[in-house]
């Protein structure tokens, strides 16, 4: 009876800590910690371990929906229906500025059927993983001790060290998956375990001067005839245009954008938005499902009837964002592409007029570009990241990389709990930008 007095009274506390929580690993990477434990008295343990978990996990709920085949395209048109209402328009102001309110993200059909489902969750459509690692240490004790290995009272320090194997995706968060890397310490009792987890990020390189699309630019242009109960109401012709697609976070995408509103409607809010575009699958019965998240969103003044517009020195910086998935390490089940989108929303129209513009984010920028980007002595006192000594070798005159933190979706938006912790990703920081 004393005995179990005692293990009662017994005041402990475990914690797991990394050597560089901030820091992003890539593939051959080590990490190290230490899992500590404080006793006011003595324990019975079987061990005090470490875990190290990568992994992929994907699950698409009933009412999402699914396709089974080749992606279907829907047919664009440019033909604008005319309605009676007016569409609520976002307040112009004179540049490019972020939008600060929330993009909007997914439906309100599947909002409500997230916010109240159960805690099980519906039963998904179809789901799927990937296992990367899995390793476990014995940092004390061992797997056959039987509970009897005596912990002191006091303070134990438990350091350890793991290599990360190769061929490792970037971590994600995304709305019906995740890529997700961390440890766990465990402190195993009989009929108890204290489990302390530290999730850390991972990227992999993808070099977008290796691929082929990066340098190549892109546009596409629309003209609208519309009408109002069959009275003409004028043209609007619109175009947009990248010189090129690649482009690594954190650099100024340089849009090209020229409107001219020859009808008597009132374009009231230009928009550039940039587009996630997340494919989940699974190998099982080639399911998959795709899913669009706006990850930044931009607004520019209203265009009145008889003007024009047109800007060319204003861009659209990328924000810290995974990389596409054209690497050979990317992860089987969630593939990534982006998107830029011109959106004009018209006065008197049903659906707005959108200029879809593709492009590549990988995490070296192109080549040509280094020149444009900072340098270590410019972006002193921002959190630096470092890349592997092989890249660092092929390319001597890489700009300065930094590390920020992921745009996540909100947790209401997710079928999975988001843990608190957002991946980081290298950013880079454009010259024009330091003051």
């Amino acid at each position: 009876m004393n005995l179990v007095f005692c293990i009662w009274m017994t005041m402990e506390r475990l914690e797991l800590i990394l050597e560089e929580p901030d820091k992003i690993f890539f593939s051959g990477d080590d990490i190290r910690g230490q899992v500590m434990v404080y006793l006011s008295a003595s324990i019975a343990v079987q061990a005090v371990a470490v875990k190290f978990i990568g992994e992929a996990c994907v699950s698409v709920p009933e009412g999402v929906g699914e396709e089974k085949t080749a992606k279907k395209r829907k047919n664009v048109t440019n033909k604008i229906v005319p309605i009676n209402s007016e569409p609520v328009a976002a307040d112009g102001v004179p540049g490019w500025t972020q939008d600060k309110s929330p993009g909007p993200g997914t439906p309100a059909k599947l909002r409500s059927k997230t916010s109240t489902k159960s805690s099980l969750g519906p039963k998904p459509v179809f789901s799927s993983n990937e296992k990367y690692f899995f390793h476990k240490e014995y940092l004390y004790g061992h797997k056959y001790s039987s509970f009897r290995e005596k912990l002191w009272a006091g303070n134990h320090t438990f350091p350890f060290q793991f290599t990360l194997p190769a061929q490792l995706p970037a971590s994600f968060n995304g709305r019906f998956g995740y890529v997700r890397y961390y440890a766990e310490a465990l402190l195993m009792r009989w009929k108890e375990k204290d489990v302390r987890r530290v999730y850390f990020s991972v990227t992999n390189i993808a070099d977008i001067n290796t691929e082929t699309r990066a340098e190549s630019g892109c546009e596409e242009q629309k003209s609208t005839n519309s009408c109002f109960f069959c009275c003409p109401r004028g043209t609007i012709v619109a175009s947009a245009e990248l010189k090129r697609r690649g482009f690594a976070p954190g650099e100024i995408a340089p849009l090209l954008v020229d409107i001219h509103n020859m009808s008597n409607s009132t374009i009231t809010t230009l928009k550039a938005v940039i587009l996630q575009m997340v494919e989940y699958s699974s190998p099982q019965g080639l399911r998959r499902h795709e899913d669009e998240r706006r990850v930044l969103e931009v607004n520019r003044g209203e265009v009145k009837p008889g003007a024009s517009m047109s800007w060319g020195s204003a861009g659209v910086r990328l924000p810290p964002l995974p990389p596409s998935s054209f690497a050979p390490d990317s992860c089987k089940i969630i593939s990534i592409q982006y998107r830029m989108d011109v959106i004009m929303y018209i006065a008197g129209m049903r659906d707005p007029v959108t200029l879809r513009l593709p492009i590549i984010i990988g995490n070296i920028p192109l080549k040509r570009h280094f020149p444009g980007l900072s340098t270590y002595a410019e972006v002193a006192g921002l959190l630096e990241a470092s890349l592997p000594h092989p890249i660092l070798s092929r390319y001597p005159t890489l700009p300065a990389t930094t590390s920020q933190e992921s745009v996540n979706p909100e947790q209401s938006e997710c079928v999975y709990k988001i843990p608190n912790f957002k991946p980081r990703y290298l950013v880079y920081v454009p010259k024009s930008l330091i003051k």
